[in-house]
């Protein structure tokens, strides 16, 4: 949900024309990354120790 969010949010940005679409679907891909990077944070499915929540507080708390 989160990525499709981010990839609205860059057609947003591409497409219609408006920058903070953009620069907010990149604060998101830069967040998302560096929860995957945790394996504390990322999910089970993806080798990770963390839950659906951890990987979501992580996320927000990188985007601020």
């Amino acid at each position: 949900m989160i990525e499709s969010t981010r990839m609205l949010l860059e057609w947003l940005g591409h497409d219609r024309g408006i920058p903070a679409a953009v620069e907010a679907a990149r604060s998101m891909s830069r967040a998302t990354t560096a929860a995957i990077a945790d394996p504390a944070t990322r999910t089970g499915d993806i080798l990770g120790t963390g839950t659906t929540k951890s990987m979501k507080d992580a996320i927000v708390a990188a985007i601020g």
